[in-house]
């Protein structure tokens, strides 16, 4: 992944985000010529796909032209949002082929949107049903940056709007930054309200896909069992997704100032132009951050063996540097 932020605005203002030390109430926005750059660099890398998210992407102010200029170059468009996108935009994203258009839509509960927004996010989420004709295109994504989470809203979503999959992560910290999330401690007093949600979404037909920030400690080998069958994985792709060391996710500024991850932006930045491809940046960040690898959040973890084979480094990194500089 190489995520270009269009915006740095965004209409909502979630509790939890991990980009809300780069979230401004003003509209600052990548330019098109930088847009361009981005295009270059990803062509460059063999990446046939633009990564578009924000603050909230569709509120670029030219963003039916960012969606032409990457057609134009045979480019597929994944995009980051939260929904609530106005009519102008959906007729832009009604002339994409659907072949062409993959979308991560993020919905709250129902109580952090007032009855407008609500009405607008299901207007958006009816238009993507017709859109998608049933194929797998649009997926749902749920953040639990609580311990006792709701969930029944987004399978009543999913079930209402034919969607198949939803993808989940517990919230992690931001450096330098305040925003709710999940703490290490508290990993292992959740595990059984993730198992429930995903028995739910099994039941109702709808698979379900972890995401960052999740470590195996949290569930039993059972449980474990039970995340990794209920998801929709070519057998190719079915690794199991707790075991894997944390690797950077590659988000691009509006200036082009690149950062390993969002909960990582406020450490270092390098202007894409220093690099020739995206492995440039890969091998860079892994370089930078490799000391802090092999670092732990808790004392506890030196002795799991989880981290003794390598196979969990404690969850999100940002985790281990929060705590590091605050000891």
């Amino acid at each position: 992944m190489a995520n270009l932020m269009l915006t740095e605005y965004c209409n909502l203002r979630c509790s939890y985000c991990f980009a809300r030390e780069k979230i401004k109430r003003q509209m600052k926005e990548v330019s098109l010529k930088n847009v361009l750059k981005y295009i270059t660099f990803l062509k460059e890398s063999n990446i046939d796909e633009c990564c578009f998210c924000g603050g909230e992407p569709t509120l670029h102010s030219r963003f039916a032209q960012i969606v032409k200029l990457s057609l134009e170059s045979n480019m597929g468009i994944a995009l980051f949002t939260n929904g609530t996108w106005s009519p102008q935009v959906t007729g832009t994203l009604a002339k994409i082929p659907r072949t062409k258009l993959g979308i991560l839509l993020n919905v709250n509960r129902p109580s952090y949107y007032n009855r407008h927004i609500w009405r607008i996010l299901n207007n958006n989420l009816d238009f993507l049903k017709d859109y998608y004709e049933g194929q797998d295109g649009l997926r749902l994504s749920l953040n639990i940056f609580e311990k006792d989470f709701e969930y029944e809203y987004i399978l009543d979503l999913a079930k209402r709007y034919n969607v198949k999959v939803i993808r989940f992560a517990t919230c992690v910290p931001i450096f330098g930054g305040e925003n709710k999330f999940i703490h290490f401690e508290d990993r292992k007093n959740f595990g059984s309200s993730i198992i429930e949600f995903v028995r739910a979404a099994k039941e109702a037909n709808i698979f379900t896909r972890p995401d960052c920030g999740l470590v195996p400690c949290t569930f039993t080998s059972e449980q474990i069992a039970e995340l990794i069958e209920n998801n929709n994985l070519s057998e190719e792709e079915n690794v199991d997704s707790f075991r894997r060391i944390c690797v950077p996710v590659i988000d691009i500024g509006t200036d082009l100032m690149v950062w390993r991850c969002f909960p990582t932006s406020g450490i270092i930045k390098i202007h894409l132009s220093y690099f020739n491809n995206f492995q440039e940046i890969r091998q860079y960040f892994d370089k930078v951050y490799e000391n802090c690898l092999s670092i732990f959040p808790s004392q506890e973890c030196y002795l799991c063996n989880w981290a003794i084979t390598k196979q969990c480094r404690g969850g999100c990194l940002a985790h281990t540097i929060n705590k590091e500089l605050s000891t």
